[in-house]
């Protein structure tokens, strides 16, 4: 928006300058009546804000020289210390956009003049019609209006004046009241009788002071009357006022029919239910209804309690009302209790509606049901019980003959036997120790799955007891050809709370899949470094390096399901 400020004292016109400059607009200076003619010589503006005393001139050659222009009219807003109301009266019919007096802060005036633009700019979607017999007085109000920014449309009569009005929407009518052949009152009388006009704003135009025809005209009607010869500011700032109301309420009409079909739309998605702040009952929709099973007469008015379960625990909605009633919104899930005594789930999001003093109005409740989730959940949860019983039943029954094999081997194995005999033997115990790892780690499998699984942390030095355990793996590594390089930290402490069995089968899993993937002649890195430490707490790295084959991104997902590998091509070279 392209802005002219024409004002002679600097401190007025670069404060001015600096104001709009922040409210976004483009602003250029001139200081003379000579220098505001040159500029709008050389450059078409929206607005020009002009001083009318100038050191070399008065306002009302530049006004002339505008509306003389060849170039698109800028629209004039006068800014003077001059409140004669001849001279108002004067730049208001000449097509002056607005007149302000140098009487209140800057600040305030470059408020009002950007809500005028503002407003202006919109003003071409807002209709006037003027009916009136008078071509002079038709041309005058149509010039007068489209300075504004309106939308001007005329008729000379009433007849014609009714036609356009049922052919094109107006926001306004400016009606003549003495017309030939039918009246003004008579034509807003018709009018008024027809629902489409009902809320039409109608501002008559009379030359007479008859009181009592005035009198007729609001009785019929009408929403203000202005007497011919009419004060051009005083009509433009009841069209202003009456064209700002008429917006509003289209406004609100609009945002009460998206209220309205937001709430169609919540109603058929969503379970809705509304009360006031003690939790009674002042609205629920069709949904609420088809879940609860009860009807809206028997839920109306009710605690909402009416459809609570009773084996939801009271902690549970006192932490709920105390985070609503905090004027906060609050989200979880009720477990809730039908008509007919079945159970029913929903997730839910309740916020408090407050009232204009900031208090609670109504609590409003969201929700959808999730109950084939729930017993989805639950009979996921009993499936996996179950096979976790199973397992560890099963191994438990392996693992009771499996032990007798343990034992006796190893009473075979130290009586008298030949190289072949304790060949043999030593494969057959070797196979039953791997079978029992297998067994172990199947019931942790099992523990895990089903919440069971415990760690049990104990005083431990982590060098002492992961050292061997390491270095068991220096036989195979050297079998494959693979360097296995080993670092622990002497930072870390001598003694730390760790469950080191689970630690122990976590390394060795790691350590013994980095030797089975790495091909010959690569390298495995086993790293154990402190990384942070406190009074009470101690951070430990642990990491697993090796040259080998890697995992692909789209394989690492699978790598932490039970019994799977990554491909089968790894399955086949490395088992």
């Amino acid at each position: 928006m392209q802005l002219l400020l024409v004002d002679d004292m600097k401190l007025i016109n670069n404060t001015l300058h600096d104001l709009f400059t922040k409210k976004g607009y483009k602003a250029d200076q001139a200081f003379t009546l000579a220098e505001a003619l040159d500029r709008i010589s050389e450059k078409a503006y929206d607005y020009i804000v002009l001083d009318l005393i100038l050191p070399d001139g008065e306002g009302e050659e530049l006004l002339q020289n505008v509306l003389r222009g060849s170039k698109r009219q800028s629209r004039i807003i006068v800014l003077t210390s001059d409140d004669d109301m001849q001279r108002r009266q004067y730049f208001f019919q000449n097509g002056a956009l607005d007149y302000f007096v140098k009487n209140q802060s800057l600040e305030f005036i470059a408020s009002k003049i950007d809500k005028l633009i503002q407003s202006t700019s919109e003003n071409h979607k807002s209709t006037i019609a003027v009916v009136d017999d008078s071509t002079f007085m038709r041309n005058s109000l149509k010039s007068l209006l489209e300075v504004r920014n309106y939308r001007v449309i005329t008729a000379s009569n009433a007849k014609s004046g009714m036609q356009m009005l049922m052919e094109d929407e107006a926001s306004l009518l400016i009606l003549d009241l003495e017309m030939p052949n039918m009246r003004g009152d008579e034509m807003l009388d018709k009018l008024k009788r027809n629902p489409r006009f009902i809320e039409l704003p109608v501002i008559i135009l009379s030359g007479s002071n008859d009181r009592d025809a005035i009198a007729r005209v609001m009785k019929s009607g009408a929403d203000d009357f202005i007497q011919k010869p009419y004060a051009a500011e005083e009509l433009l700032l009841k069209v202003d006022a009456f064209i700002s109301s008429h917006r509003k309420a289209r406004a609100l009409e609009h945002r009460e029919q998206l209220l309205q079909e937001y709430q169609r739309v919540v109603d058929i998605a969503d379970i809705v239910c509304k009360t006031d702040p003690e939790g009674v009952i002042t609205y629920v929709n069709d949904q609420f209804c088809a879940y609860s099973g009860y009807s809206a007469h028997e839920l109306l008015g009710q605690k909402i309690s009416i459809v609570r379960h009773p084996e939801m625990p009271d902690e549970f909605y006192t932490e709920m009302w105390k985070t609503i009633s905090g004027k906060r919104s609050w989200s979880g899930y009720f477990r809730n209790r039908r008509k007919d005594g079945s159970d029913y789930y929903i997730d839910s999001t309740i916020a408090p509606l407050l009232d204009e003093e900031g208090e609670i109005e109504h609590y409003i409740a969201l929700s959808h049901d999730i109950t084939a989730l729930m017993q989805a959940k639950a009979i996921s949860e009993e499936i996996a019980h179950a096979k976790s019983e199973f397992l560890a039943h099963l191994s438990h029954e392996i693992r009771t003959p499996l032990n007798a094999i343990s034992g006796y081997l190893h009473l075979l194995l130290q009586g008298d036997l030949d190289n072949t005999q304790r060949k043999y033997l030593d494969v057959v115990d070797n196979s039953s120790k791997m079978l029992m790892d297998l067994i172990n780690n199947i019931l942790d499998q099992a523990k895990a799955q089903s919440g069971k699984l415990e760690l049990n942390p104990e005083p431990t030095s982590l060098k002492n007891e992961l050292e061997p355990i390491i270095s068991l793996f220096n036989a195979k590594a050297n079998e494959a050809a693979i360097r296995l390089l080993v670092f622990i930290d002497p930072r870390l402490p001598k003694r730390v709370d760790v469950d080191v069995l689970r630690l122990k089968q976590i390394l060795s899993n790691l350590i013994g899949n980095a030797i089975k993937f790495t091909p010959d002649d690569g390298e495995v890195r086993v790293t154990i470094r402190q990384k942070s430490k406190t009074e009470e707490h101690v951070t430990v790295e642990f990491t697993v390096e090796d040259t080998g084959i890697g995992i692909s991104e789209e394989a690492q997902d699978k790598i932490f399901s039970p019994y799977l590998q990554a491909t089968n091509t790894i399955a086949k070279h490395f088992g």
